[in-house]
């Protein structure tokens, strides 16, 4: 609007009661929601500023579980490669077994990736146990093969876990091949726990 125009608006307002009463309420109308947007605007910075602070105590140790799960995560995937390398590293060799039997099917488990297999089979033999008659020298040596045929199926099982990534299990069995200083299998498997 002009000037003009303000000019005679204004004086046919004061003119005319009802013009300036419902100008007065437009006015009080818009400064109401004025007001109220200002409020409104005012309350929301307030709640935004309280939640931010109480929120930034939570972000710290959140950024620092975070931080840690992610190295966590990391390390054990790089424990689970390394050990796999180190399975993967090592050579099988076929050995006979109590019985006529021989290694044969679990290596061909392991190499093939097929490592469940394998322990199934290494379980099954190991339930075997027959009774020897110790006072006989044929019985002393069935007892001896029969203990070489275990730290066999140990140093099997202990590679089929370090190929499978299994860290703990992998350990747990190189440890017992380790603890026995006159085993086999024993200066490897210290070897191989150093690595680990």
């Amino acid at each position: 609007m002009d000037e003009a125009e303000r000019v005679a608006f204004e004086s046919e307002m004061h003119q005319n009661e009802d013009i300036a009463a419902d100008v007065r309420l437009r006015q009080e109308i818009v400064l109401a929601i004025r007001r109220k947007g200002v409020e409104d605007v005012f309350r929301a910075k307030e709640r935004e500023i309280r939640s931010r602070s109480a929120r930034k105590w939570l972000y710290l140790p959140s950024a620092l579980l975070a931080a840690c799960l992610v190295i966590g995560v990391f390390f054990r995937i790089g424990n689970v490669r390394e050990c796999k390398e180190l399975g993967e590293s090592i050579v099988l060799e076929a050995v006979q077994m109590r019985g006529g039997a021989d290694s044969d099917e679990i290596l061909e488990a392991i190499n093939a990736g097929k490592y469940e297999d394998a322990l199934c089979q290494i379980e099954t033999l190991r339930m075997q146990v027959p009774e020897f008659d110790l006072n006989s020298e044929e019985g002393q040596y069935d007892k001896m093969q029969f203990d070489n045929q275990m730290e066999d199926l140990d140093w099997f099982e202990a590679v089929a876990y370090m190929r499978m990534g299994k860290v703990r299990k992998a350990r747990q069995c190189l440890s017992a091949i380790a603890s026995n200083p006159d085993g086999v299998y024993a200066s490897r498997a210290a070897e191989a726990l150093k690595e680990l």
